[in-house]
């Protein structure tokens, strides 16, 4: 075995990982409270959040010029800031990325049981191994995958919304007060957060240098604009359950088929957002054990194709997990982990190449952060 990942992804892959990470549990759960705290602005609110992300991803791709590697925000962060922050990196990616993985296999296995009566404990632990026998595989078989999935819940999203606005033609209004479209901004913000995967994969892209700007301003582009189209079209409703708007919408279009359609949609999108996510945790555990700060059986490979210890631990990592019951409580500290990994690469962005962008990102999660983290730790 050795200790090197083959550089096989190429941008389609790339931009699949990174839709299939962000379009996840936000859209589906965040939307509707984002339209009650924004006075029915939601799509505004994710404007704001998209502005922040790309502001954030710039950091990153100023980072991954000469720094891509398998290692993501870590290894961006202690080849620039020194092996402190590398370590305090590496801790808050383990945290964010374990709970998101556990929270989407959660998430899917609770429609599968509403859709099919699939039971749920053992629902959650299939997916999370079907997703670790994929990964195993490699990561060009599982970002294409990934981009195949991704396009198919992409097109039932796009679909809801661009009928809704066509045929409920809804009203364009501003927003009520400002301190709650800034609340909106920063739950909506945890919807873009899956594009630090492409960092993570960047040790293993063809050319990095120029996939990792491509992939990662396609993705925040594609996801930006279905979770806006939504949120517009969700203007129409009068009324609706806050938790699940995207059903309320579909229904008031499609009637009961509706249901099913949203439902297809929120299983596709948890998938793929837990491959994303193990993969990520596995990348980062090789990393680690590749640098000397972990086993070093962590950074074996098999034909170069994927680090199978990792993939395994980070599998076994999320089921543990996906079945203790407390992701409530940890969903917490898994979006305030995101700020403060995205505030690190922002800051060693800023002493790599200086400029405007990294001080505006950090100054914007600064602000996320003040407003976020009282709401979710109430």
């Amino acid at each position: 075995m050795s200790e090197t990942l083959e550089k096989r992804l190429s941008v389609i892959e790339a931009v699949g990982l990174g839709v299939g990470a962000m379009i996840g549990g936000t859209i589906y759960a965040g939307t509707g409270i984002a339209m009650t705290l924004s006075g029915g602005a939601a799509d505004i609110a994710y404007l704001l959040a998209a502005a922040l992300a790309f502001l954030v991803a710039n950091s990153y791709i100023v980072l991954c010029k000469d720094l891509a590697d398998s290692g993501g925000s870590y290894s961006l962060v202690s080849k620039v800031l020194g092996e402190k922050a590398g370590t305090l990196a590496s801790i808050l990616q383990l945290t964010a990325y374990t709970i998101a993985s556990a929270f989407y296999a959660v998430m899917a296995s609770e429609y599968l049981f509403v859709s099919l009566g699939a039971p749920k404990d053992c629902a959650c632990l299939a997916l999370i191994a079907i997703v670790t026998a994929l990964n195993i595989l490699g990561a060009k078989e599982s970002g294409m995958l990934e981009a195949l999935i991704s396009g198919i819940k992409v097109s039932i999203l796009l679909v809801v919304a661009l009928y809704a606005a066509v045929v409920l033609k809804p009203p364009l209004t501003p927003p009520r007060e400002l301190v709650g479209l800034v609340k909106a901004s920063s739950i909506l913000f945890l919807g873009f957060e899956g594009f630090e995967v492409i960092a993570s994969a960047s040790g293993e892209m063809v050319n990095p240098q120029r996939d990792v700007k491509v992939a990662m301003v396609a993705s925040l582009g594609i996801v930006g604009a279905t979770y806006m189209l939504l949120a517009y079209a969700s203007r129409s409703l009068t009324s609706y359950h806050e938790a699940a708007i995207l059903t309320s919408l579909s229904s008031v279009l499609l009637g009961d088929a509706g249901l099913y359609v949203i439902t297809a949609g929120a299983i596709l999108s948890a998938f793929t957002a837990l491959n994303a996510n193990v993969y990520t945790v596995s990348r980062l555990l090789y990393a680690l054990g590749r640098d000397g700060h972990a086993p070093r059986s962590l950074a074996h490979t098999w034909r170069g194709r994927s680090p199978i210890a990792s993939v395994v631990l980070a599998g076994c990592m999320a089921a543990a997990l996906a079945i203790s019951g407390k992701l409530k409580l940890l969903l917490a500290l898994s979006s305030l982990s995101f700020m403060a990994i995205f505030a690190l690469v922002s800051l060693a962005a800023f002493k790599a190449r200086r400029g405007l962008a990294p001080i505006a990102s950090l100054a914007g999660l600064t602000l996320f952060s003040a407003v976020l983290a009282p709401e979710i730790l109430h």
